[in-house]
């Protein structure tokens, strides 16, 4: 989670309605899901550090290690679930792995109520080495008053983005995926995974309010990155 302040560009008046110009937008917090700090600490383990949003409807999260590549309607050699909000340390250890011999790929797919397992962020392990992590963000670019520019990023996969399709969408509030929506934009699967995105919304973004914006998979309903951001007065 972060916060950062950003000075928007001075734009003009559209059909004489005052654009949010010479204001400041701060955008209060990022939430990514991400793999990072994996240590492979033996021949059959390892450790891995896994960022995911505090706030949403998710309730936890399956871990999970692939041998060779993420391949679907084939199981995982080890999955684990880890319920909660927000980031969590994880050691991965069996008698199945061994990291001499053999290449994996470690997921996690964020858990909801369908029980549909998409994996938003990915590693490769190769010849014993962590390569290629890949993960799922969001972040503010800039607004005007009737749209929304971010930059987003998928980790492209057979059980994710670049199988399903994905939205980008504007609600109120602070709860992330959560609150009134006032934009939304489709991702298709066959677009790249990562780039920039303007979202309309369905009337003047109004100052003092506390916008949430994230981006989807499978349904509009699955966050797995975003942000939030506030117009001040």
């Amino acid at each position: 989670m972060s916060t950062e302040t950003q000075e928007l560009p001075k734009v003009e008046s559209i059909n004489n309605q005052s654009l949010l110009a010479e204001q400041y937008v701060k955008v209060d917090q990022i939430w990514k899901t991400a793999i990072s700090n994996i240590q492979l600490t033996g021949a059959k383990s390892l450790k891995c550090h896994v960022e995911r949003p505090d706030s949403g409807s998710s309730t936890g999260g399956y871990l999970m290690l692939y041998l060779n590549e993420i391949t679907p309607n084939v199981e995982p050699i080890i999955r684990q679930f880890h319920s909660g909000k927000g980031d969590f340390n994880a050691e991965v250890a069996s008698d199945a792995i061994d990291f001499t011999k053999n290449n994996y790929v470690l997921a996690y797919a964020p858990h909801y109520s369908d029980n549909v397992k998409i994996v938003v962020s990915s590693a490769k392990i190769f010849f014993g080495s962590p390569i290629d992590l890949r993960l799922s963000a969001c972040t503010h670019i800039s607004h005007e008053i009737k749209s929304v520019t971010s930059f987003y990023k998928f980790d492209s996969n057979p059980l994710g983005f670049g199988y399903y399709n994905s939205w980008m969408i504007i609600r109120e509030g602070s709860t992330f995926g959560e609150g009134r929506q006032v934009g939304i934009a489709q991702l298709d699967h066959n677009d790249p995974a990562q780039g920039i995105k303007v979202v309309s919304t369905i009337e003047f973004l109004k100052r003092g309010q506390t916008y949430n914006v994230s981006t989807t998979i499978y349904s509009t309903v699955r966050p797995v990155a975003g942000y939030t951001f506030t117009i001040t007065k």
